[in-house]
């Protein structure tokens, strides 16, 4: 990504992808934001009823699985139209309506999406007048998978925050629209992630679990909505 960072709103036209390593001394309030959300989560996922996830192979992030459905884009967009995609807990939307946790992990991810975008907005990564909003927040138990999708449906930017308790036991890989390599970035602890989604280039991306995963996913909102 360039040093000047994101200039508008729109993904551009070519392709650029960051991952930071976050040490959790250099920023303290984020760190602790996601400390204090992830313990509420660990609660909340301990007594919730309903489906158990079950273990994935990580076969599910090989190019292999990829090949079925890259001509595809718009079909395999995200886990709203393709719940195959993973069987992950979900805390984002009214996913938490009703539940004695709801009002404290709210708050919590308001929490983290403040020291999110501080920390954008010290990288030059955040438009004025374009607030990042919140599009996911998950949890990985080990062994799960997030399938190849390409999130076309809401193209613009992304950001990503995630935290693993081991480094390079999970990862996040995508297909370079430019050229269709498959790289994969490691988990490394407390990392953060941004990237472009383009409907003309679609960047297809999985994501493999191989421990718990705490993660939340963030769009550019457009200006007046």
């Amino acid at each position: 990504m360039a040093e000047a960072g994101i200039t508008g709103q729109e993904a551009p036209a070519g392709f650029a992808f960051e991952h930071c390593v976050l040490d959790p001394a250099a920023v303290p309030s984020l760190a602790r934001a996601e400390a204090v959300c992830r313990d509420q989560v660990r609660e909340y996922v301990a007594r919730r009823t309903g489906p158990v996830p079950v273990a994935r192979a990580v076969a599910e992030c090989d190019a292999a699985a990829l090949a079925d459905r890259v001509d595809d884009p718009a079909a395999w967009s995200d886990i709203s139209i393709r719940p195959e995609l993973s069987d992950l807990i979900a805390m984002n939307g009214d996913r938490l309506a009703g539940d004695e946790a709801e009002a404290e992990i709210t708050a919590s991810q308001q929490a983290v999406a403040a020291a999110v975008e501080q920390e954008l907005v010290r990288r030059g990564w955040n438009p004025a007048g374009a607030p990042w909003s919140l599009s996911g927040h998950l949890w990985y138990p080990a062994a799960s998978v997030l399938g190849w999708h390409t999130n076309v449906r809401v193209p613009g930017w992304r950001a990503y925050l995630s935290w693993v308790a081991e480094p390079g036991r999970s990862f996040f890989r995508y297909r370079d629209p430019t050229d269709g390599r498959i790289v994969t970035s490691w988990d490394e602890g407390l990392d953060l992630r941004v990237f472009p989604i383009t409907v003309a280039e679609p960047l297809w991306h999985c994501v493999w679990a191989g421990r718990e995963r705490h993660s939340f996913g963030y769009r550019l909102a457009p200006v007046g909505r």
